[in-house]
This record gives C-alpha cells, sequence and structure tokens, in this order.
C-alpha cells in the first residue's frame, strides 16, 4: 500500500512536471490541408479523408496545439488545387494558423505511398516526409503518429513564453510580405486599347495579350524597405539628392525629398514613391532572386535588357496593364479600373487630401486588383512614343526599342478625374523621382 502511494505521487508528480513543460510553449495553430489524391484512379479519393482523420485524431487530444476550423480551409483551398506554397501560407495566416500539414498519396499494387510537407510558417522551415508506405488496409495511424512525432519535435515545442513578442511579430511580419507579393492570375485575350478621343492615346486599335500575373497592390513601404534592408541600396532620389512633390497647390523639388520623406506622412501599407524607374527595375531583379525565380532584367549602367521569357518579376508592358486595368476577360467595359464612379474606386485630387493613402482600400476592379486608378502613377516598361499606337505589335506589344521617357499609367492622389481614365497614358524620364510615382509586379504565367 506504502509502494502505491509513493508511485501514485510519482506519477501526478510526472503529468504535472509534463504540464508545466507544455504550458511554457506558445501553443501553436495548425492547419491540415486536404491529403490530395495524386493517383489517376479517382475510387480512392475517400483515402484523403481518412488520412486526414487519423491526424486530426492525435492532434485533437495534444494540448499543446490547435487545430484551426477545417470547413472554411476546405472551402478556399479548391481555388489553390495543387501544392503552391506562398498561397498556402497566406491562406494558413489568413485563419490564424502559424504551421500547416499539406499531403498528397498515390496507389501502386494495393499500397499507399504519402508524401507528406510540414511547414512551419514562423520560421520558413520545411520538413519533408516522402513515400510513406501502407496498404489498403488502411494502417494510417501509423503515419498519424509518425507525423505526431514530428510536430512535437520541429513545431510544438519550438517557441517558449519568452519568445512571444518575437512570435507575434513574425506573424503579422509573415503575413505583409504573403499579402503585398500576392499576385493575380490574368488570363491573357484580345481588348481594344486606347481609344479615339486623345491625340497620344489613339487610335483605337486591337492587341492581344498573353496569359501572365499581375500583383494585386502597388509595391508598398514596407515590401520595398525589406529590399533596402536587405541590400543597402540607394534609391536615385537619395544619390542624385532631387525629387518632386505635389503640396496641393504646385510641384516643388527638394534634396531632402525621397521615398521615406515624401514630404507626407508614410505608413508601411502606402505604395511606394519617389522611386525611378531604374529603382523599380533594381527592386524586381532582387525579389526575383529572394523568391527563387529568374532574373528578368539585364542591368548594365543605363542600358537595361528585359528577357521576357525568364520567370521572375518585372513591370508589366503598357499594353498588359491596360488589359489588366479594364479587368482582362471579365472586363465591365468601366471608365475608371474597378466602375464609373471615381470615389468608389480611386484616391485622386477631390478626396486624397495631397497625400497616397494605404493600398487596397478603395472598391477593386473586376479581377481583384486595387489602385489600378489613382493614388500612384505606375512605371511600365515601354518606353514612350507619341505615336507607336499607329504601328505597334498587335501581339504582346512591348513599345519602342528606343525612346527618351517610360510609360507611366493609372493616375494618382495629385490627378483630377480627366487624368484617371483607363486609356490615359502618362510618361516620365526613367530616372525622375516623384511623390506620385510607384509600380506594381508583374510575373509571367507560362
Amino acid at each position: 500500500m506504502y509502494i502505491l502511494k509513493i508511485n501514485i505521487i510519482l506519477i501526478l508528480i510526472l503529468l504535472q512536471n509534463l504540464f508545466l513543460y507544455s504550458n511554457d510553449f506558445i501553443n501553436r495553430n495548425i492547419i491540415i490541408y486536404p491529403i490530395v489524391n495524386q493517383s489517376k484512379n479517382k475510387k480512392y479519393d475517400y483515402i484523403s479523408d481518412i488520412i486526414r482523420d487519423a491526424i486530426k485524431s492525435k492532434l485533437i487530444n495534444n494540448r499543446d496545439c490547435k487545430l484551426i476550423d477545417l470547413k472554411k480551409i476546405d472551402y478556399e483551398f479548391k481555388y489553390i488545387k495543387s501544392y503552391n506554397e506562398n498561397k498556402l501560407k497566406k491562406l494558413a495566416l489568413e485563419n490564424n494558423g502559424d504551421s500547416f500539414i499539406f499531403g498528397e498519396y498515390y496507389i501502386n499494387n494495393q499500397e499507399i505511398y504519402i508524401n507528406v510537407i510540414i511547414f512551419d510558417i514562423i520560421t520558413d522551415e520545411k520538413y519533408m516526409y516522402n513515400k510513406i508506405k501502407c496498404n489498403l488496409g488502411l494502417n494510417v495511424f501509423n503515419v498519424a503518429e509518425l507525423i505526431l512525432k514530428e510536430l512535437k519535435k520541429n513545431i510544438i515545442y519550438k517557441f517558449n513564453l519568452n519568445q512571444k513578442d518575437f512570435f507575434k511579430k513574425k506573424i503579422i511580419e509573415k503575413y505583409n510580405y504573403l499579402k503585398y507579393t500576392d499576385m493575380v492570375y490574368v488570363r491573357g485575350g484580345e481588348f481594344k486599347m486606347g481609344n479615339e478621343k486623345n491625340n497620344n492615346d489613339s487610335p483605337l486599335h486591337t492587341v492581344i495579350i498573353s496569359d501572365f500575373y499581375i500583383a494585386k497592390y502597388p509595391v508598398t513601404v514596407y515590401l520595398f524597405k525589406k529590399f533596402i534592408d536587405e541590400t543597402g541600396y540607394k534609391t536615385t532620389a537619395e544619390l542624385n539628392k532631387k525629387a518632386s512633390a505635389f503640396n496641393g497647390i504646385n510641384w516643388k523639388t527638394d534634396p531632402k525629398f525621397n521615398w521615406k520623406n515624401p514630404f507626407f506622412k508614410i505608413d508601411d501599407n502606402m505604395p511606394v514613391v519617389c522611386i525611378s524607374w531604374y529603382d523599380a527595375i533594381n527592386f524586381c531583379n532582387w525579389l526575383s532572386i529572394k523568391e527563387g525565380f529568374e532574373s528578368v532584367y539585364n542591368i548594365n549602367s543605363d542600358n537595361i535588357k528585359c528577357d521576357f521569357t525568364k520567370n521572375g518579376y518585372r513591370l508589366p508592358t503598357e499594353a498588359e496593364w491596360e488589359y489588366a486595368a479594364h479587368g482582362g476577360k471579365k472586363t465591365n467595359n468601366y471608365e475608371y479600373s474597378g466602375g464609373n464612379n471615381l470615389e468608389d474606386v480611386a484616391w485622386y485630387y477631390d478626396n486624397a487630401r495631397n497625400t497616397v493613402h494605404p493600398v487596397g482600400i478603395k472598391k477593386p476592379n473586376e479581377l481583384g486588383l486595387y489602385d489600378m486608378t489613382g493614388n500612384v502613377w505606375e512605371w511600365c516598361w515601354d518606353w514612350y512614343s507619341n505615336n507607336y499606337y499607329n504601328d505597334n505589335d498587335k501581339y504582346d506589344p512591348k513599345g519602342p526599342d528606343i525612346g527618351t521617357k517610360r510609360v507611366i499609367r493609372g493616375g494618382s492622389f495629385a490627378d483630377i478625374p480627366f487624368g484617371l481614365y483607363i486609356y490615359i497614358r502618362g510618361r516620365s524620364e526613367p530616372d525622375k523621382c516623384s511623390n506620385s510615382d510607384g509600380f506594381r509586379l508583374t510575373r509571367n504565367a507560362r
């Protein structure tokens, strides 16, 4: 009896220490994405739920992590369809997840082979387990046990409570990065570019555009700051000590103006401004390398070459920009990008109060793109020519071969309504910096 009491006390102490140990760690929010059937035979689709439920049952009894509501995840996941790391991270973060499990399986000779990825969004660490084997008798609880073991080792007991502030900061940082690099797929097609009313915007002509991706938002101060912090890059305005700013009445040039001081107070969620065309090109190459894509631009002093066969980030062509602003194949033929009521879709002279505004506040267009009209002018790849529309290429036009100014599109906070129609063409010297000029990212879809 005495020995039994001692054993019970020892067990209670052990359990207490276990709970104390567990409670010393930040509770992780884990998302289990659907386990995708990669077999050609769809009759095995049911196995997906069995594998996932087995993993869920192992986690649901663990005090140190929380499973996110799966119904909402399943609904949104069907639009992703396959493993896309950035989209899965963003979807997880939007649903308060900080880590996720993604898997796929295939059947071969009555045996199941499961590939599983455990991803820690906070550290960007990925743990891959390939060809975990079980049979159609579905001894999947062994798989679930393995995954739980790896979660405890690599996710659940990674961050202690003393790292809570760091953890929260990382969550915000990761979400902002993924949000502001979010790309929208634009299905190519034929459209009428330009108009018949203005000299440099005419004639109205047919253009055919290939599929591409374009950023949901203009590049923000937040993103540009990461570029500066990681590279030490000096912008054109900082080097030349020259940028112009609109003060509500006229334009003023001052050596103190640059992306950090564009005349108005900046916020991380605002479009970055006082950016030259060259600054935008350098940013594109940096982000391409950072995300594992090919650099598009060959930068040799002022002689910039663009390789449109590469898959990295670049500026849109003028034709791509106008097609996307119209809403692509989903167009409703609005005058402005997203609608005919300028107040709904744009920051401009009448409502902006002489400053740019955080991205994504106004109504998006048919493709889900924000701020295509107003807020900031956006640099395009093309050299500007007043007569280019008279003899341009019909298929994926990329502008003249030479010029002195680059195209900017979309209008800004400093413009009146007339300057904000989708077809309006702006132009500026590539080394000019203004607090009304920013840029938006594009990538090839092929």
